[in-house]
C-alpha cells in the first residue's frame, strides 16, 4: 500500500535548509509527503519530544500508513519495502536503542495505542528516565512499544532503511544499498538548496 511520508521542522533555524533536501529527493521518486515547519518550542530536547504528538496528529488525518522521517534526511530510492509492511509500527534498531528517525506507521488502534502511550511516557519524563538517562523521543518511543502487548504489532527495518552517515558502516554490513540515509545534519549547508 503506497505510504506518504510526514516530517517536521523547526522554522528559522538549519533543519529548515535539510527539510528541502529532503522534500527534492521524496520528489524524485515521486513519494507523497507532507512537512510542516513549527515554531522552536525552546531547545533541541523540547523540540524532538514535539515528535509523538506531531505523529498522533498526522495520524488522526491519514488515509493509509505513514511513515515519519527525520528532516536530515533524505531517500536513495523508492520505499518498496515500506509499502509492503502488514504491521502497525516498525523502526530500526541499532543495537539496544531503537531508532525514531526512520518510523512506519499505520493508522489502526495498535498504532494510536503505542502512540498515545508514547505521549504519556514523554509527558512523565520530560528530560530524564527513571534511569537517569536523557529522556529521548526514541526511548520513550521503545518503551511504549514494550508494553504493547499485540503480536506482530512491531516489525524490525532492515538499516538500509535508517542509515546513519558516520555510524551505521562501523557496526552493521549492509546487504542492500541505503534506501533512507540520515545524515545527522552534515548536509546542513548544502549550497544547491
Amino acid at each position: 500500500m503506497p505510504v506518504t511520508v510526514i516530517g517536521y521542522y523547526t522554522k528559522d533555524t538549519p533543519y529548515e535548509q535539510d527539510m528541502k533536501v529532503l522534500r527534492l529527493s521524496l520528489d524524485a521518486y515521486s513519494i507523497p509527503h507532507n512537512l510542516i515547519g513549527i515554531d522552536d518550542r525552546g531547545g533541541w530536547q523540547e523540540n524532538t519530544t514535539y515528535k509523538p504528538y506531531f505523529v498522533r496528529d498526522m495520524l488522526d488525518v491519514a488515509t493509509g500508513p505513514v511513515v515519519y522521517i527525520d528532516v536530515d534526511a533524505f531517500v536513495l530510492g523508492p520505499l518498496t519495502l515500506l509499502e509492503q509492511l502488514s504491521c502497525s509500527i516498525a523502526a530500526c534498531v541499532f543495537g539496544s536503542e531503537m531508532l525514531s528517525g526512520t518510523l512506519y506507521l499505520r493508522p489502526d488502534d495498535t498504532t494510536r495505542r503505542i502512540v498515545d502511550r508514547w505521549i504519556e511516557l514523554t509527558e512523565l519524563y520530560p528530560e530524564t528516565l527513571p534511569d537517569g538517562r536523557p529522556a529521548w523521543d526514541q526511548r520513550t518511543l521503545k518503551m511504549a512499544v514494550a508494553e504493547c502487548t499485540v503480536p506482530d504489532a512491531f516489525v524490525r527495518l532492515p538499516h538500509e532503511y535508517a542509515y546513519i552517515v558516520g555510524l551505521t558502516p562501523l557496526q552493521y554490513q549492509l546487504e542492500n544499498a541505503p534506501v533512507i540515509v540520515h545524515t545527522r545534519g552534515r548536509f546542513r549547508h548544502h549550497p544547491k538548496v
